[in-house]
């Protein structure tokens, strides 16, 4: 385990990074088969950005229930933000928030005019999604893009927030 005495503050402010995303795109591609069964997706990235992983951050140095203050397998980076976050830094803590996220899938059938008006309805489909599917990140917390601090202009900040539900739905479109 590193020393408190291995670790050493500056004395000079340096500027850790920007908290508002540089780079953010969106993907959207939808295809169609057999002139009935559209397959569409959302992909979104952001990037050069960082964020307070304030989770980490209190569990090290409040709670003391982390693996950088009880583990000696643990990363030497982690453990030394955990002891400066001791000598009142919490620098360590501020990590690259840069993803890609697969937000949705949805793949829709759209059945025959038959099989509408088997159900005395002019149209017929169903389709099935998925939302929050994947995020390809390297920030350490639960997710890059949560902030519990929504109300603050300029920074962000992950303390003890939920990521968004990963869930799948079904639905049923009658047209009349």
């Amino acid at each position: 385990m590193i020393a408190r005495s291995e670790v050493t503050l500056g004395d000079t402010s340096v500027y850790l990074g920007n908290p508002l995303p540089k780079t953010e795109l969106q993907f959207q591609p939808a295809l169609t088969l057999f002139r009935n069964i559209r397959v569409q997706a959302l992909l979104s990235r952001r990037a050069g950005y960082k964020t307070l992983n304030n989770t980490d951050r209190f569990r090290c140095a409040f709670a003391q229930n982390c693996r950088a203050i009880n583990d000696p397998t643990s990363p030497l980076a982690d453990q030394a933000a955990a002891i400066a976050a001791l000598l009142t830094t919490d620098a360590g803590y501020i990590q690259d928030a840069s993803f890609t996220r697969l937000r949705e899938v949805s793949v829709t059938f759209a059945a025959p005019k038959q099989w509408a008006g088997a159900a005395r309805a002019n149209a017929l489909s169903l389709t099935l999604a998925g939302r929050n599917l994947a995020t390809w990140t390297n920030y350490k917390g639960l997710d890059p893009e949560v902030t519990s601090t929504p109300n603050q202009n300029f920074s962000t900040s992950d303390f003890l927030t939920l990521p968004p539900v990963r869930y799948l739905t079904a639905r049923l479109n009658l047209t009349f």
